[in-house]
């Protein structure tokens, strides 16, 4: 029986397209729960509202640690951290 071989690349993009689509289910589930459980459409804009500033800060954040600590390290943590986020709610 012959080994199959993936690519790097084809690797790379499958764990791109799920951590990505995991996101978007997330912004929109999110503010979807908050609406659905208070009613109040100030709450759910709220909450998508604090994913954006959150992404906002992270990104200032995590593009100072890239330039410290590289590219794939930072990249790593960050998955596992935001897996184990979403994990939590």
């Amino acid at each position: 029986m012959s080994e199959r071989r993936y690519s790097p690349l084809a690797t790379l993009f499958a764990a791109t397209f799920l951590f990505r689509i995991g996101n978007a289910v997330a912004a929109l589930a999110l503010p979807w729960f908050v609406l659905s459980h208070t009613k109040s459409a100030a709450w759910a804009g709220a909450t998508a509202a604090s994913s954006v500033i959150a992404t906002i800060i992270g990104a200032w954040v995590g593009g100072g640690l890239v330039d410290r600590f590289g590219r794939a390290p930072v990249a790593l943590i960050s998955g596992v951290v935001g897996g184990v986020a979403m994990a939590s709610i």
